[in-house]
């Protein structure tokens, strides 16, 4: 048993405040293992983790815990077991790793997004990323209460998102990596009217809406050399003839940002997208320049710049 202070209990695991460590020890007090997902089974359970990192067979896993900050596991896993992992996720979405193809864009069943190396990228075994989706969606209610935005800004938001009749908001969510930007564009896309038909487009299915009128589409990465890919701009230029009354972009990075703000500029309003950057003014500038290359005249119809921090 790991030396330390419980200063917290979950059903499965506490969190030990170790005496010298930069990080609370994760530990599973209730360890199972299942036969799709093995040793991760009590991490993937957790909705308050929100990343799962396995970085190396001989070292525990780390954890990014929604209220403790980066934690260290009591679990470990051989390299035998997670590349069997790996290759479950693979074969869910139709994608192959090996000697071809040693990098992997996946998810789980429950949505969560899935990134793995295999060796020779990574040359001491194979490693995984999982980010986790929850079970239960954060809504605008849950962001208040956490103090992320107040009663005012809600408000803006459900007005912007919403519409109020008449002509909803073009908005793009912008702020670095594990800010939370597809978290905000899912509280933001609930004040759509469920009426509305909306389609997301995504590189791997995060965002997650309860409409009834909805559309998700996911790029394509081929193996094989006679199936063609179906990248994000491909996606968005067949989503134009889908008759859409809304359009949400999971994360606008190339050719498919001029083709988003082409449909923005010719009456596609409450257009919404994700894009990396830490400033409004870094937004603007990757998006007129490569390989985005919006024109600049075509910016006037991006209503409102969201920045997460």
């Amino acid at each position: 048993m790991e030396q330390g202070r419980i200063i917290e209990q979950y059903a499965t695991a506490n969190i030990v405040e170790r005496p010298g460590a930069e990080r609370h020890l994760y530990q599973v007090t209730k360890a199972t293992k299942s036969p799709q997902y093995g040793s991760l089974k009590p991490l993937l359970d957790d909705d308050n983790l929100e990343e799962i990192m396995y970085n190396h067979p001989e070292k525990p896993i780390i954890v990014a815990h929604r209220k403790h900050g980066m934690c260290v596991t009591n679990v470990k896993m051989s390299s035998e077991e997670a590349m069997a992992i790996i290759q479950k996720v693979a074969k869910y979405v139709g994608r192959q790793v090996g000697p071809g193809n040693l990098l992997l864009d996946g998810r789980l069943p429950d949505g969560s997004r899935v990134n793995a190396t295999i060796p020779p990228v990574s040359p001491n075994g194979p490693t995984m990323t999982i980010r986790k989706q929850m079970s239960d969606p954060l809504t605008i209610i849950d962001l208040m209460k956490f103090g992320t935005v107040s009663p005012r800004l809600a408000a803006l938001f459900w007005m912007f998102g919403d519409g109020m009749g008449a002509s909803p908001c073009n908005i793009i969510v912008a702020g670095g990596t594990g800010s939370g930007k597809t978290t905000t564009l899912n509280v933001i896309s609930a004040f759509i009217p469920s009426k509305d038909r909306l389609i997301t487009i995504e590189d791997v299915t995060e965002v997650q809406l309860i409409h009834e009128h909805h559309v998700q589409l996911e790029t394509f990465n081929s193996t094989k050399p006679e199936e063609p890919e179906v990248d994000m701009d491909a996606l968005l230029k067949n989503t134009l003839r889908m008759r859409p009354d809304r359009i949400i972009v999971g994360e606008v990075r190339g050719p498919e940002a001029k083709t988003l703000f082409t449909a923005m500029n010719t009456g596609h309003d409450g257009c919404f997208g994700t894009v990396h950057a830490n400033t409004a003014q870094e937004t603007v500038s990757r998006l007129i320049n490569p390989p985005m290359e919006v024109p600049p005249i075509m910016m006037n119809a991006l209503h409102l710049i969201v920045m997460q921090s």
